[in-house]
């Protein structure tokens, strides 16, 4: 049998073709409402935080998307006007 890398056995999320990672192919429906609540805590709280991984202007958008489509982030891309 031939191995087949990791990221190829997941499933690819619905909006982008980025595989999903472990955690979220392995967690389970029972841990769902626990980390709502822990997260819609942190969001009342203010103690939210998102990773950021580069902002762009819009003039640079094509290069934002390429970016983005080949996950050469790691956080969130930001475009700003």
């Amino acid at each position: 049998m031939t191995p087949v890398p990791l990221v190829a056995a997941h499933k690819t999320d619905g909006a982008t073709s980025r595989p999903r990672g472990i955690g979220t192919s392995c967690r389970t429906s029972a841990s769902v409402p626990a980390r709502n609540a822990k997260s819609e805590q942190a969001v009342s709280d203010g103690t939210a935080t998102v990773p950021i991984g580069k902002v762009y202007t819009l003039d640079d958008i094509v290069q934002a998307h390429t970016d983005m489509e080949e996950s050469r982030a790691s956080g969130k891309l930001v475009v700003t006007t």
